[in-house]
């Protein structure tokens, strides 16, 4: 850290040749200038700091320390000084969205929400149900779009546990059978189980 002086001392005349011009300051380099009279001057380096504490040479006391300035300039981080680490830089970016990333973007100085769907609770509890995350929004749902059958005796479905799939979409049967089921390979219903 820099040693930085915080007092600035009166003129006093000196004699280069006899006076040291001591201020009893450890900190400060002192001696006698024949025009600018006795000088003492902060050693740079002198005091000691730390990550959060600059050292500083004061002309009265000595070595002391005052706070690092941490301002990256940046409104969307919260500055702070940690004695591990020095200054730390942390978004405060918060849409209280559970499903989007919350950043700051320090080129642009500005919070983004990212929509990111990996985030959403319980995604795939119920696969008819599709969950979207939308910035600004939240958790959007959507009902699931089947692809229509292949065959014409089924009809799309969709079930929570299975998600899209085909159902006989078969009349009941005659009267005389106890079964109406879709053949594939007829593409058609056949009654089954029918009484001759």
């Amino acid at each position: 850290s820099t040693t930085t002086s915080t007092t600035t001392r009166t003129f006093r005349s000196c004699n280069p040749a006899v006076d040291t011009c001591d201020d009893g300051i450890d900190c400060t380099e002192d001696f006698c200038d024949a025009e600018l009279g006795c000088q003492n001057l902060p050693v740079p380096g002198f005091c000691p700091g730390s990550l959060c504490q600059e050292g500083v040479c004061d002309a009265t006391l000595g070595c002391t320390t005052i706070p690092v300035v941490c301002d990256d300039g940046v409104p969307c981080t919260t500055d702070t000084c940690s004695i591990e680490f020095g200054c730390v830089y942390t978004s405060n970016c918060n849409d209280n969205i559970q499903c989007t990333e919350d950043r700051c973007n320090v080129t642009s100085k500005a919070c983004e929400f990212i929509p990111d769907d990996s985030r959403i609770p319980n995604r795939f509890a119920d696969l008819c149900d599709i969950k979207t995350c939308v910035a600004g929004v939240g958790v959007v749902h959507t009902n699931a779009t089947c692809p229509p059958p292949i065959y014409s005796c089924e009809v799309s479905v969709c079930l929570p546990t299975t998600g899209c799939g085909y159902a006989s979409d078969c009349p009941p049967p005659p009267s005389n059978c106890q079964f109406n089921v879709c053949s594939r390979d007829l593409d058609r219903c056949v009654p089954t189980n029918c009484a001759v």
